[in-house]
């Protein structure tokens, strides 16, 4: 009987490239390693090792999740392919997590905000620019926007809680030591892998397997 959820996050933006295994409504394993070219080789060893550790086997892997981004192709690429063909092999559903939107509720399960609505998430894109993950008027917004752009938003209003990398965080010009915008939340974290998979209680598993989020520049 399959006893695991098998969590895998390859996303450039993150850095890192981890894996983890829960049950019991618990993280029981983890691994990660700072993202480098040719990491996709090492996935594998370190899935194979997490389920060591766990005292199981892929067989007794009853999902995969996968972080769907977004991220630069590269870094996707290789965590979806994987996820897919182990969910094709073992014949077990795979979900597709966004990293913004678990990154919301991550902000919202350590009580730094009432709701996701109430948070926006920010990871790095390329120089200038980041991704983020808000609500305006009453509509979720997902773009990659200009940080001058999204820091004017920000500012203008105080009561939003942000989380993002702390380096990111410096780039917006925003100091997490002080933790606070006015009166919002501010959180220096990256996507953690415990909330990649809380935020893939509510999804089901799409036709030929979880797509990656590409998101575009606001004009």
């Amino acid at each position: 009987m399959p006893t695991f959820d098998l969590v895998i996050s390859t996303s450039t933006a993150h850095q890192l490239v981890a894996v983890a295994l829960t049950g019991s409504n618990k993280l029981l394993v983890k691994r990660q390693r700072h993202w480098r070219r040719g990491q996709e080789r090492t996935l594998l060893a370190d899935i194979d090792s997490a389920l060591t550790e766990a005292g199981g086997a892929l067989v007794d892997v009853g999902r995969l999740v996968c972080d769907v981004g977004p991220g630069s192709f590269t870094g996707l690429r290789f965590g979806l392919s994987t996820a897919r063909a182990l969910a094709w092999a073992l014949d077990v559903p795979a979900v597709g997590v966004g990293s913004l939107a678990a990154m919301q509720l991550q902000a919202v399960h350590a009580g730094r905000a009432d709701g996701p609505e109430a948070v926006c998430a920010v990871l790095p894109s390329r120089r200038g620019v980041v991704y983020a993950r808000y609500q305006m008027n009453g509509k979720t917004e997902q773009k990659e926007v200009a940080i001058d752009e999204l820091v004017t938003m920000l500012f203008a209003q105080s009561a939003r809680s942000v989380i993002a990398p702390a380096a990111t965080l410096a780039n917006l010009g925003i100091n997490a030591q002080h933790g606070v915008i006015g009166r919002a939340s501010v959180i220096a974290e990256y996507p953690s892998l415990a909330a990649l998979w809380r935020a893939a209680a509510g999804h089901t598993a799409e036709p030929g397997g979880p797509l990656p989020e590409y998101v575009a520049l606001s004009q």
